[in-house]
Parts: C-alpha cells; structure tokens; sequence
C-alpha cells in the first residue's frame, strides 16, 4: 500500500487521496466520487472497472485504458488523445466534446455512445462498434475506419475528409500559386505550441507584419530561412496536439520559395498575421469548405 494522490488538472486541488495498492485500485475503490478536472495523465488503467464514473473534463491524455470497462461514464470535454483504448467498453458513455485525437480505439465497443462534437482525428478505430452511436458534428478526419461497424450511426454534420487519403509528395497546384498576378493576396497559415513556433521558437501578434531579411531561396531545399507558412492541412498533420493556428497573409511577389517536393510547406520574405484559431475552429473551416465544393 502507498500513499495516492488524484489532483485537479487545473489547479492542483486534491481530489482523492489516501493509501491505496495504484492510481487504478484508488479510482475503483472511490468509483462513486466526482471526478471531475482529474489529473489522470500517462496512467496506467489497464483492466479497470470504471464503469458509471464521473470523469468529466479529466486529463487522460497518453493513459492506458486498454481492456477497461468504462461503459455509461461520462467523460464529456476530457482529453483522450494518445490515449490506448483498445478493446476497451465504452458502450453507452459521454464521449461529447471530447479530444480522442490519436487514440487507439481498435476493437473497443462505443455502442450507444455520445460522441458529438468531438475529436476523433488520426484515431485508429479499426474493428471497433460504433453502432446506434451519435456522430454528430464530431471531426473524423484521417482516421483509420477498417472493418468498423457504422451501422446505425449518425454520421450527420461529421467531417470523414482524408480518411483513406495520402497528399501526394509533389503538390502542382501549390506550386502554380507563382504564376499568379504579382500582386494577388493570399491567405495559408502557421501553427504554434505554447504560443511559440515550434522548430525556431519564435513569437507572434495578430495585425503585426513581419519580414524577413535572410531567406532561402533554393527550391531544393524543403527547409531553410525566411518566413515558413503552409496549408492548413500540413499544420494539423505536422502536430496533432497543436491548438494554436494562425491565419497568414501576403501577395504572391513575397514568395520566395516552394520546393519541388514540397508536402505542403513554403517559404516567403512578408506576412501579416490576421488572426488565431483553435483546432476545432479550424477543422469547422474545412468541413465548411468541403460542404460547398460538394454541392
């Protein structure tokens, strides 16, 4: 027996604590508790019975919940994602506004489940049962549905682009965007961790201009100086955990390269920064986008 400690994600606040064998024989022994903002992080919940818990807006981002029985808990706005729900029975849960991004789903039961509204990209859901479950509006973009079964799910208002879709490595269409009026605006974007660009940790405002006096203008190069932007859909596949995009724009005489192989990333000299979406603001704009080219 040791001492267990279940905190608040948010504040630190002690929810739980006292002597128990581990986390998992702590959450199962207080299964009736609130557990609502628990700090539940890379836990080991292997083969827990969490069956009716309260787990709202809990922190499971990286945990182990494979073969677990969490079926009717509500786990509404928590994050999930790279989480290992493998095999795992959800069946009748609250999974509504939650972040699933990257979880492994394989052979689990979300029968019944409440999955609106929520993040399901890059999820591997393969032989899972997502039957009479409830879809709505919920982002499955890039996930793998293999031998998942549908039936009876309502698929309204879900966004299923890139499910079975590779870019290619040469993109023409990105690369004709030079040929353009030299004076053509454009709008691509950037995204940021913390508040901070990820591979040169820089900083930036929304409204501000920036320029760039060192730029690499060798088309060979997929990577090199100057100001990086990209499609939105290189920054979400670049950083699945990302949640700060921002919105770039320059004309067409500022670019200074795109690469022959490029997967979607170039190079200008001068941007303005317009404006900062979350993730899900994003994945909105190209289910929106998607919706028009459709009709």
């Amino acid at each position: 027996m040791k001492n267990i400690e279940i905190r608040r994600w948010d504040n630190g606040e002690v929810i739980v604590c006292g002597k128990y064998e581990s986390v998992k024989d702590c959450l199962e022994k207080n299964i009736n508790a609130n557990l609502r903002f628990a700090d539940l992080r890379f836990a080991n919940l292997s083969e827990s019975n969490l069956s009716g818990s309260n787990l709202r807006e809990s922190n499971l981002s990286g945990s182990d919940l494979s073969w677990s029985n969490l079926s009717g808990s509500n786990l509404s706005e928590s994050n999930l994602s790279e989480s290992n729900l493998s095999e795992s029975n959800l069946s009748g849960s609250n999974l509504s506004e939650s972040d699933l991004r990257g979880s492994d789903l394989r052979e689990s039961n979300l029968s019944g489940s409440n999955l609106s509204e929520s993040d399901l990209s890059w999820s591997d859901l393969r032989g899972s049962n997502l039957s009479g479950s409830n879809l709505r509006e919920s982002n499955l973009s890039g996930s793998d549905l293999s031998w998942s079964n549908l039936s009876g799910s309502n698929l309204s208002g879900s966004n299923l682009s890139s499910i079975k879709y590779k870019e290619p490595l040469f993109l023409p269409d990105l690369y004709s965007i030079k040929i353009l009026p030299k004076t053509t605006k454009l709008i691509y974007w950037k995204y940021l961790t913390n508040g901070k660009t990820p591979y040169q940790n820089a900083t930036y405002e929304v409204g501000k201009i920036y320029r760039f006096d060192n730029c690499n203008s060798n088309e060979s190069e997929s990577c090199g100086e100057g100001g990086n932007i990209a499609t939105l859909t290189w920054c979400l596949k670049d950083n699945l955990m990302a949640n700060e995009f921002l919105q770039v724009e320059f004309q067409v005489k500022d670019i200074v390269a795109i690469p022959y192989a490029t997967d979607g990333k170039f190079r200008v000299k001068k941007f303005k920064v317009l404006k900062q979406f979350t993730r899900k603001e994003v994945l909105k704009l190209l289910n929106n986008a998607m919706k028009k080219e459709t009709k």
